[in-house]
Parts: C-alpha cells; structure tokens; sequence
C-alpha cells in the first residue's frame, strides 16, 4: 500500500492513529480522532517530539508504566484506563513507508462504550442469576428439540446433579424421571412449541435424584427470538408433594369431622327414634300376647290369626324401613355421588325425624309433589340426608327453645330452570341480619354452650357444594327457611 494511501485511509478511520519515526522520533502523522481521543487539539503536533506528545498522553492516565511498556516495544497490545474513566485499547505495528522510513504506527480503539455494555450485561446476568438461584421454584429451558439450554440449582438438585453444566445438552430421558414422565414432559413441549401458547398449572408426577416420587405443578411457555419464531420453551415447577400429602390429611379430617357432626345429629334424634321403635315393638308384643293366648285356649280363628300376622309383619316393616334409614344415614361416606332422588332421601330422614316431631306436637306439612320427588340428580345420597337431618334438627330446637305458639315445618320441593329448590321452612320469624351473616361460618352458633358445635350449617354447605349443590338462606321468607338446589340430570330425567 501507498504511503499516501495508507495516510488517507488511517486519516478516515475512526480510530485514533498516531505515527512515529523511529529514527528521528518525531510525529509523522496522526488523524482528527486521535487529537479528540486525547484532547490534544490544537497542540500543533506534526513534526513535534514523541517525547513531548508521550508527556500530554501520559497526564491522561491513571497508571502511565502501561503505556512506557507499550511504546519500548515490550508490548504491541494494551488496554489503556485514562483518568476520565475512559478505556482506550492500544495496537503497534511496526511499517515502512515507500522511501523506506522505519516508522511505528499506534492505533487507539475507545472500548469505553463497549466494556460498559459489556459490564451492564454482566450486571444483568448476576442479578438473573440470583434471582433464578432466589426463586422457591425449579426453572429450566429447552431449545426446539427438548435440549436443555440451562437451569436453575433448585432443578438442579431436583435431577440429582451438581451443576447446571451436567444438565445442559442433556434431554428429559437423560435425567431421573421415568420413561413415561419424560414421554409425557416431551409431549407437552412439543405441543406448546407447536402451538406457540404456554400452559400454566400443569400438574405432573416426577421421580426426582432421590428415588422419591413427587407431584409437580408446572407452567410452560415458548421461547420467541425477534421475528416471533419459537426456539425453545420456559418451565417453572413447585413441589406440591406436601401440599398434596396435607390436602389429603384434610380431607380425611373433614371426612372424620362431618362423621363426627352426623352422629351428633343422630344422637339429638336418639329419643324420638326410641319412641318410633318402641311403639312398633309394642304392638308386636301385643300382637304376639294376643296369639298366645288364643292358643292356650285352643280358640284359633284362621282370620283372626291372619290379621295379626298381617300386622306383624306391617310393624316389622315399619321398624325395618326405620333401621335401614338409621344405617344409611349413619355410614360413614366417601364422598361419591350418584343418582339419587328426594324420594328415597325423605324416606331415611322422616322415618328417624317424625316421633321426635310428634311428641313435641310439631306438625310437618308436605308439599312434594310425588313426579318431583322422584326426579334424579347427582349427588352423594348419604351426605344429603345428613344435611337435611342438621336443618331439621336445627329447626326443631328452634321451634322448642322459642315456645312458639305455632309449630311447624314445611318441607316444599318445586322445579326451576331444569333445577330442583327444596325448601324447609319452620314457624320461626326469620333470622337477624347480624347473625345471619354469620350462620355459615365454622364454630358460629347460637345455641347455649354444650348444646350445638357451630359446625353443622357449614359442613352442610360445604358437603353441598362439593356434590354440585347450593345451600342458602331464603331472605324473601317470611318465616326462617333454607334452600337447598341441585341441577336435574338430564340423561336420567
């Protein structure tokens, strides 16, 4: 290349450049970025000392042996740090020009924009890193083909590794889980790359480093370069194994309190249902004292004898049908539902309910229409009854603490909308707003100590809405009432 060339094209550059001879020492050349790099403008440099221009460059530095080490040659790159918080980079090349005058060319490069970039991106990625290492969850990403690209310690630990360089590279057959986890983690993936929409709240089984198996919850997204093209995807997954494990020691304390709260009912009902036994019992021993007595005085009379059978076996009937719907009411439930109908639930709940009524002289009025008793609907049939025996029970002390002049219950089944709203009422005047608002709430009640828990109104409308029901109190009645709705089944209907 030109000496005149070279000039032009140093001139252009962006770039700070200075050339030296190396015999004389002086300053052949230099270009307009290198005057502005080291704020020497107007210093009429051409021609000038190098030692002179080595003393106006050397102010400019925080530690100058850099840039002596640099020009004796013991050096052809540096990285120059000037006191303005500037960071030069230095290159030397040594060239001859056309009329063979050894010079030595220095090219300055202001990495100062760029080391600060690169600075801010490491910043950023020590407070990414610390924030992914922070989260009480596991986070990965894959690219296209399920590779993981990275993750966080917590998946880490979770995979049974060290360090998230024993992960990278590797795919979801390569870790822990099973065959059919990692069939299932790979089918999401896909599906979600494929889609381009993530799914969130995905619960999952997962073998973990340990052996142990765990239940994940996970959400998923895809990854979009600039262009809006998936290139990978984003998981993030909690351990809800102990949120599952103390989900289910709930339930099955709830299952033990609502046992619990149904005995309790029974036992409120005990001594109508002794009346409602022992009165069955008494026309049987009538019945049997009668027989034998005939026998002994050999006055047998063939209908006579068939009559008292017959009433017999009606009581025995009657007392059946009342223990059947003590067993059904009293079993202990699981909580599945089927088809069930008001019919068969009315028919456990009043045989336990009606003597107890009737020796306090509450009337119980009926308006249940027989092709609506006998519509299906779904529903645990054990736990409904239990929840009717609490509002009745509920309305029967009601109705005996007050001393109410009238006494009843009404029980009242209609359709609305492919909806059955049963309905029981009693003579009282309603309930107190004030307490009203809280008659659904655990452990409230009204009763006197020892004599209600407060868990029955809200057992009841919890076990009520688990079976897809509604349970609520009736603000428009006039007296104190309770709804109970259940959608019909259709199918069924």
């Amino acid at each position: 290349m030109s000496t005149r060339l070279l000039l032009s094209v140093l001139q252009s550059l962006k770039k700070g450049v200075l050339i030296v001879n190396q015999e004389s020492h002086e300053v052949i050349n230099f270009n307009d970025s290198f005057e502005e790099m080291w704020g020497l403008q107007g210093q009429n440099l051409l021609n000038a000392s190098f030692d002179m221009v080595f003393k106006l460059m050397e102010m400019k530095l925080q530690d100058p042996m850099v840039l002596i080490d640099t020009l004796s040659s013991r050096s052809r790159y540096e990285v120059l740090k000037l006191n303005n918080h500037c960071v030069y980079e230095c290159h030397i090349e040594d060239y001859r020009l056309d009329d063979l005058t050894p010079t030595r060319i220095f090219v300055f490069s202001d990495l100062t924009t760029s080391l600060k970039a690169k600075e801010e991106l490491q910043l950023q990625f020590n407070i990414l890193e610390n924030i992914l290492s922070a989260i009480p969850h596991s986070v990965f990403w894959k690219d296209i083909n399920s590779r993981y690209l990275g993750c966080n310690m917590r998946f880490v630990m979770d995979a049974g590794k060290t360090s998230p360089s024993e992960i990278i590279g590797k795919t979801d057959y390569d870790m822990p889980w099973t065959k059919a986890e990692s069939d299932m983690f790979v089918a999401y993936d896909k599906k979600i790359m494929t889609s381009g929409v993530g799914e969130l709240n995905i619960e999952e089984t997962q073998k973990n480093g340990n052996g142990e198996d765990t239940v994940v919850l996970t959400s998923k997204v895809p990854l979009k370069n600039a262009q809006n093209e998936v290139f990978g995807i984003l998981g993030i997954y909690a351990n809800i194994t102990e949120f599952k494990l103390a989900q289910k020691r709930i339930k099955e304390q709830q299952l033990m309190l609502v046992n619990a709260s149904q005995l309790s009912a029974l036992g409120e009902m005990s001594s109508g249902i002794a009346h409602e036994i022992n009165n069955p019992l008494s026309i049987i021993a009538v019945s049997a004292t009668y027989l034998t007595r005939l026998c002994e005085e050999e006055q047998l009379n063939r209908a006579e004898v068939l009559s008292t059978v017959k009433s017999i076996n009606k009581t025995v009937d009657r007392i059946a049908k009342i223990v059947m719907g003590l067993r059904n009411i009293s079993r202990a439930t699981t909580g599945e539902k089927s088809d069930c109908s008001y019919e068969e639930i009315l028919t456990d709940v009043l045989g336990l309910a009606q003597e107890k009524f009737r020796l306090r002289h509450i009337v119980l009025k009926e308006q249940l229409p027989l092709e609506l008793t006998r519509k299906t609907f779904k529903a645990n049939r054990i736990q409904l009854s239990q929840v009717l025996v609490n509002i009745l029970n509920n309305s029967y002390d009601a109705i005996v603490e007050a001393s109410m002049p009238e006494k009843w219950i009404q029980l009242t089944l209609r359709e609305e909308n492919q909806t059955l709203l049963f309905s029981i009422t009693d003579s009282g005047t309603g309930i107190p707003e004030e307490v009203r608002q809280k008659i659904f709430e655990p452990f409230f009640t009204t009763k006197v100590i020892g004599k209600g828990t407060g868990i029955g109104l809200s057992i009841s409308r919890s076990m009520i809405e688990k079976n897809g029901g509604k349970l609520y109190y009736d603000t428009t009645s006039a007296h104190t009432s309770f709804v109970i709705e259940f959608p019909l089944d259709r199918a069924s209907n």
